[in-house]
Parts: C-alpha cells; sequence; structure tokens
C-alpha cells in the first residue's frame, strides 16, 4: 500500500520503517544481553557485539538482493520503491553511527581488526546496494512512460507514409513529448528529492532517443522482409522529404529536452550526448541520400562508432541499414568501399576505446 504525503505528493510504503524497526529490536536484545551477561564493554562482548551487527548487515543485504524487484509492479510502485530504498539507506547510515556513539570505546576504524574492518566494509557496501537501488527503481519507471508510447500510434505512424506526406506538422514527434510530459508531473510528485527525479529523467531521455532510432532502423529491416514476410522496396516515398520531416522531429525533442535542462542544469549533457546522435544519423542519412557533404562520410563514421561503444560489427550494420534506407538503390553497395578503407581506423578507435 502506498502512502502519500499530504504536503508534497512523496509516495512512500512502510517497507522502511518495517525492516528497520526489526533491526532496531534485533540491536536493543543484543544490548541488553551484553548488559545482563555482564559482557558490556569487555573483549568477549565486543566479538559478540561486531559478530551480531555483521550477521544482520548480511542478511539485509542478501534480503534486499532477493526481494529488489518486487514492488516495481507500477508506475507509483516504482517511485514509491524508490523512495524507501533510499530512506533505507538512511537509516542504514543512521544505526551504524549509533553504533559509533553507543559503543565508544570500540575503534570502528581499527583496520587490524577483522572484524570490524568486514562490519564497516559490508555496511558501506549496503549503504551503496541502497543507493543504487534506489536509482534502479525510479528508472524503472520510465518503462511506464516507454509502455504508453508504444501501446499506442506512434509507433506505426513514426516514419510512415502519412509520417512524411500527411503529418506536414510534425504531430508524431509532438505526441512523444506530450506523452512524456504527462508523466513529468507524477514523476516530480512521487520522487522525494531532486536526485532520483534526475536519475528518471536521465534514463527517460536516453529512451525516446533510442526509441526514436530503433523505429526507424525497424523500416530497414521491413526493406530485407525480416520479420515482414513481404519486403518493402523503399523506405521513404521521397527521401528528401523524409529528411525534412526527421530535421524537424530533432528540432521538436531538442526544444523539449532543453526545457528539462532548464529545470536540471545537470541533464545538459546526457541531452547534448543523445541528440548528437540522431544529428549524426540525419547527416548520414543525408549523405547516403545525396544530399550531404560526402567528404564528411569518414568523419560521421566515425563519430557513430564511438557511440556504438566500439563495436565494429554494430557500426557496420547501422551504416549498412542508413544506406539501404535512403541511398539510390544503385548506390546502396558503395557504403562497402567505405567501410572496407576505414576498417583499420575502426578498430584503432575500439582498442582505444
Amino acid at each position: 500500500e502506498h502512502h502519500e504525503s499530504r504536503e508534497s505528493g512523496t509516495l512512500t510504503t512502510t517497507l522502511t520503517e518495517d525492516v528497520y524497526s526489526l533491526v532496531n529490536i534485533q540491536v536493543d536484545v543484543i544490548h541488553e544481553y551484553l548488559v545482563v551477561s555482564k559482557l558490556l564493554r569487555t573483549e568477549q562482548g565486543d566479538a559478540v557485539l561486531l559478530d551480531s551487527l555483521l550477521s544482520i548487515i548480511r542478511i539485509l543485504s542478501e534480503k534486499q538482493m532477493e526481494h529488489r524487484t518486487h514492488f516495481l509492479l507500477s508506475l507509483e510502485g516504482a517511485c514509491a520503491t524508490a523512495n524507501d530504498f533510499y530512506r533505507m539507506m538512511e537509516h542504514c547510515d543512521d544505526l551504524i553511527e549509533r553504533m559509533k556513539e553507543k559503543y565508544v570505546h570500540i575503534d570502528w576504524d581499527q583496520e587490524h581488526s577483522n572484524t570490524t574492518e568486514v562490519l564497516m566494509r559490508e555496511a558501506s557496501n549496503l549503504l551503496t546496494q541502497y543507493g543504487n537501488d534506489a536509482v534502479f527503481a525510479t528508472q524503472n519507471a520510465h518503462l511506464y512512460v516507454m509502455r504508453t508510447i508504444k501501446e499506442s500510434t506512434i509507433p506505426v505512424d513514426l516514419f510512415s507514409k502519412a509520417w512524411e506526406d500527411e503529418y506536414t506538422n510534425n504531430e508524431v514527434a509532438i505526441s512523444i513529448v506530450k506523452t512524456s510530459e504527462d508523466f513529468l508531473f507524477d514523476f516530480y510528485n512521487y520522487l522525494s528529492n531532486e536526485f532520483l527525479y534526475r536519475k528518471t529523467l536521465k534514463v527517460l531521455i536516453r529512451s525516446i532517443v533510442c526509441f526514436y532510432v530503433r523505429t526507424l532502423l525497424r523500416k530497414a529491416d521491413q526493406m530485407r522482409g525480416i520479420h515482414f514476410g513481404k519486403r518493402q522496396k523503399t523506405a521513404f516515398i521521397n527521401p528528401k522529404t523524409a529528411l525534412c520531416r526527421m530535421m524537424y522531429d530533432i528540432q521538436v525533442l531538442q526544444t523539449y529536452f532543453l526545457t528539462l535542462v532548464q529545470q536540471l542544469p545537470s541533464l545538459a549533457r546526457t541531452v547534448e550526448n543523445e541528440l548528437s546522435v540522431l544529428v549524426v544519423l540525419h547527416e548520414l542519412l543525408g549523405v547516403a541520400a545525396g544530399e550531404g557533404n560526402v567528404a564528411s562520410t569518414e568523419e560521421l563514421l566515425l563519430v557513430l562508432h564511438k557511440r556504438t561503444g566500439g563495436d565494429v560489427a554494430v557500426t557496420r550494420h547501422l551504416m549498412r541499414d542508413i544506406w539501404l534506407l535512403a541511398a539510390p538503390k544503385s548506390k546502396r553497395y558503395e557504403i562497402e568501399d567505405t567501410l572496407s578503407m576505414l576498417n583499420a581506423d575502426l578498430q584503432a578507435l575500439s582498442a582505444y576505446m
């Protein structure tokens, strides 16, 4: 069950309190045992305390790993879980600090004490685990945005004949933006802090660009007849018109992304990197269609190669798709000469990366 803060709209559950109330009870029982057994502040008592705390930390880590995906069943669930994991990180840190204050006679930073060193290392790992899982949960929230986009008419309309010939005001790209905007208010309210909100927007920006590129490359699959049965002879009615439409699509996405940068300036690098992918693809499509500067092909190819992570096979496949989509049929195989000529450069760049 999700609980919404009346003041902020932030979503949480009782997970954090449920887990750490049990932890606090265990810690109190350990302390009472040390007092009753007259082991408090003794070497034997310290060993019992440290071993018990280490056991608690390990169980928390094990259960966290086992159950971290169990609550990501909805947008609200993903956001609430992200907030819960973030609060668990704070509770864990608070637990360690309280132990340090309560048992000041223990040298918690004592490197030569194996148990203390292991305890502090595993506690630190648990803090990192909570933080990473909070990010993991909040990034899963973007899947509900992309699901809405994919279940709409957008995948069918994007790069279709209607997109090229009828939707002259870039309606499809605007639909992508509006769908994303519909969720932003929820993200902003549901998530407890800017860190988690920023992580969500970061992965959402990447996913939108990835969706756009994948939908474009799906046209190449259609031309080859892959998964579609019948081959499609041409990708576009008029490559020049398609290039123009794509250019304005990129402008629509750029305008939207820049409004997000105004909210969170730290997104600027992500926006720049993701938009550069679309710009390079657009320029290469222009070269293939005979509308761009052929001399820039090599430079653009190397830039694209960096964006594929230095995977030569992926870069080759992408370039072949681009030429299949935009080049006249008689010139589609010209890209093979360029790929062969630059093979050594691609390999060298991959090795450097």
